[in-house]
C-alpha cells in the first residue's frame, strides 16, 4: 500500500500525507515525501507570510521594490503571490519613476487589480499584504529593513529549493523504478548541486 500511495503521490506531485487523507487512510511513518506540484504555500507557513510582507514592502516606495526585485534575483515568489507581484512589477516599470504617496501607488494597483476579469481573489491578499508591511515598518527601524528583507527571501530561497530537492527526489524514484540508470545518474548529479 505505501508503495502504491508514493507512486501516486510522485504522479500527482503531491504530498503523501495529503493524499493518505483525501482516500482516508491512515497516517503511518514514511521516510520519503513527494513533492507539491506548484500549489500555493498553505496560508500562515512561512512561505506565504515572508512572500505577503515582501509583495507589501514593494507597495510602499519604489526603493523597496527595487530592493526586494534585487534580493530576489529572478526568483519567483510563490502563488497566488507571483500575480500581484507581477501586476505590481509591470506598473512600477510602467511609471519609471516613484509616486510620493505609497498609498497613490496602493490605489493605483488596487484599480488595476480590480478592473481585471479573474483577479478579485487577489484584492484581500492586497490588502492584507499592505496591512502586514505597515506593521513591519511600524515595529523595526528603518536602517534594521534590508536586514528583514534578505531573511524574508532566504525563505522564500529555501522553500523554493526544498520543493526542487523533492521534485527530483520522486523522478530518480520513478527513473529507479524504471530501470532507467542514466536518468537515476544524472537526477543524482542534479540533485548534488542543489545542495
Amino acid at each position: 500500500r505505501e508503495h502504491w500511495l508514493q507512486t501516486a503521490a510522485d504522479l500527482l506531485r503531491t504530498d503523501m500525507g495529503a493524499l493518505r487523507q483525501a482516500i482516508g487512510t491512515p497516517a503511518r511513518p514514511v521516510t520519503t515525501v513527494s513533492a507539491p506540484a506548484n500549489q500555493p504555500p498553505p496560508r500562515g507557513s512561512k512561505e506565504d507570510a515572508s512572500a505577503r510582507v515582501l509583495v507589501g514592502l514593494a507597495l510602499q516606495a519604489r526603493s523597496w521594490f527595487d530592493l526586494i526585485e534585487t534580493e530576489l534575483g529572478g526568483l519567483p515568489l510563490p502563488e497566488p503571490w507571483v500575480t500581484l507581484y507581477s501586476l505590481m512589477t509591470q506598473e512600477y516599470h510602467r511609471l519609471q519613476t516613484d509616486l510620493p504617496d505609497p498609498k497613490a501607488f496602493y490605489g493605483r494597483l488596487r484599480s488595476i487589480v480590480e478592473a481585471r476579469d479573474g483577479h478579485e481573489g487577489l484584492i484581500p491578499l492586497l490588502d492584507t499584504a499592505a496591512l502586514d508591511a505597515e506593521r513591519l515598518l511600524a515595529g523595526v527601524a528603518e536602517k534594521d529593513l534590508p536586514g528583514q528583507v534578505t531573511e524574508l527571501v532566504r525563505i522564500l530561497v529555501a522553500a523554493d529549493a526544498k520543493r526542487r530537492r523533492e521534485a527530483i527526489e520522486a523522478d530518480i524514484r520513478r527513473a529507479e523504478r524504471d530501470g532507467d540508470r542514466e536518468a537515476v545518474e544524472r537526477l543524482i548529479k542534479e540533485l548534488t548541486s542543489l545542495r
